[in-house]
């Protein structure tokens, strides 16, 4: 009995690359054929209810399924910790802060480095982005946003840092040194999101995210900055409806853009110095 678990065991540590990979490509096409029939029955209400369950059952329950292959505890592999201070919510807070100072920068460069043969291209992606997002987010009333914030802001933050902050950065660890889990996943983070406009952003804020869980080892703090900065999307969104328009950079020169992406990467290495000078009140996860 012990000669086929041992082998077996080291067989399921070494492959949350292949585990995740498998959950990720069932995610997007079975969320896309969902997509297709509630939004055919329902129109953009379709698309939102798809998103949020695809959310749920493509991507969040196979990986607590595939959970019992790794090693670990679920309450070690999660992160699932309540014992944690206010030290790492308020550096995670003041590096979110940060993240959106640097965002507003970054894409305002972003659009201005573009070769002038390929704004055709960033503003076609950048147009569309904004519909599907509109699909899913937007609308009128207090209850569009009451389903934007749920669907746009809390299942994203309690599935996505479960699945990548949660099992795929620990369970990469287990093999691996914690800075190379952060920044797969923090990649891999970015990839999921299939948002070309906004994926340096989006790894970043993976890796911050994944930063906060090693330092904090809990899940939580990384799922209430994750809410926060959804949430922030979600009113800028609402916001810009309101006023019948939908503005994406500011008019802002090279010179304010670079001063933001520098002021914002200085916050942000503010709530890191935070977050490394923290001391978890416990060891280990149990």
């Amino acid at each position: 009995m012990e000669t086929i678990e041992l082998p077996s065991q080291k067989f399921k540590a070494s492959h949350p690359y292949w585990m995740i990979v498998g959950v990720l490509i069932i995610f997007v096409f079975l969320g896309s054929i969902l997509d297709l029939i509630l939004e055919f029955f329902l129109g953009h209400t379709g698309t939102a209810i798809a998103a949020g369950i695809a959310e749920i059952a493509f991507l969040l329950l196979p990986i607590l399924w595939l959970a019992k292959f790794i090693p670990m505890s679920r309450n070690e592999l999660f992160r699932i910790n309540y014992n944690i201070s206010w030290k790492p919510i308020v550096a995670g807070i003041i590096g979110l802060i940060g993240f959106q100072v640097f965002y507003i920068g970054f894409t305002v460069i972003q659009k201005l480095l573009i070769p002038y043969q390929f704004q055709w291209l960033y503003n076609y992606l950048t147009t569309e982005m904004d519909k599907f997002y509109y699909q899913i987010l937007g609308g009128k009333g207090i209850f569009d946003f009451n389903k934007a914030l749920l669907i746009g802001a809390c299942i994203p933050a309690i599935a996505e840092e479960l699945v990548f902050r949660g099992f795929l950065q620990r369970s990469i660890s287990i093999n691996s040194s914690s800075t190379k889990a952060m920044l797969y996943s923090g990649l891999i983070f970015g990839i999921i999101h299939t948002n070309l406009i906004d994926f340096i952003p989006l790894v970043i804020l993976g890796i911050f995210l994944g930063y906060l869980a090693d330092k904090s080892r809990s899940i939580f703090p990384g799922m209430f900055v994750h809410f926060l900065n959804n949430t922030i999307a979600v009113i800028a969104m609402f916001a810009s409806i309101q006023l019948l328009d939908k503005p994406r950079e500011a008019e802002l020169t090279l010179f304010q853009s670079s001063a933001l992406v520098i002021i914002g990467c200085l916050i942000l290495y503010l709530s890191v110095y935070i977050l490394k000078k923290y001391e978890p009140k416990v060891d280990r996860i149990s």
